[in-house]
């Protein structure tokens, strides 16, 4: 699960736990490089949530998360163009995606499939994905896999 604006408190953990939801995508202010486990009580006892936090880089004295809307907030607020837009991301998120597999930790793309700034975002997920398949044996799994995957661990 992913809350809206990622707006969310601890609060919440036992109410997922009640409806077996096993993971949750958030903000870590700072530590995005590790994945919390929060073990709470549920219907059947202990119920572990794995927190996978998003990423952020530093522009100015800005913090921006690595998700299309949120470069859309910092690109329309400083004018900037379209294509500058899309090839900021695609550099961000390729250096990004070279410090997780590096680290040997995932890579998370959020994005809204949404046109936002002339499609330049959408554009730039794009040419990452490919890239990404191009440089490196790399697989591409959803939140609930990647889950399963680190629970058979």
């Amino acid at each position: 699960v992913r809350f809206p604006l990622l707006a969310m408190n601890y609060k919440v953990f036992p109410v997922l736990a009640e409806s077996d939801i096993a993971s949750v995508t958030s903000v870590v202010e700072n530590d995005y490089e590790n994945f919390d486990q929060i073990t709470v009580a549920g219907p059947e006892g202990e119920f572990s949530i794995v927190e996978f936090p998003i990423a952020y880089e530093h522009e100015n004295k800005s913090k921006i998360l690595l998700m299309d809307y949120n470069f859309y907030l910092y690109d329309e607020t400083h004018h900037l163009d379209p294509e500058k837009s899309k090839n900021d991301m695609i550099q961000l998120y390729l250096d990004e995606a070279k410090r997780c597999l590096q680290d040997r930790r995932p890579f998370f793309i959020s994005h809204h499939f949404s046109n936002w700034n002339h499609s330049a975002y959408w554009e730039a997920m794009q040419k990452v994905i490919l890239e990404l398949k191009k440089r490196y044996t790399v697989e591409f799994l959803t939140v609930s896999e990647l889950h399963d995957r680190l629970a058979m661990n």
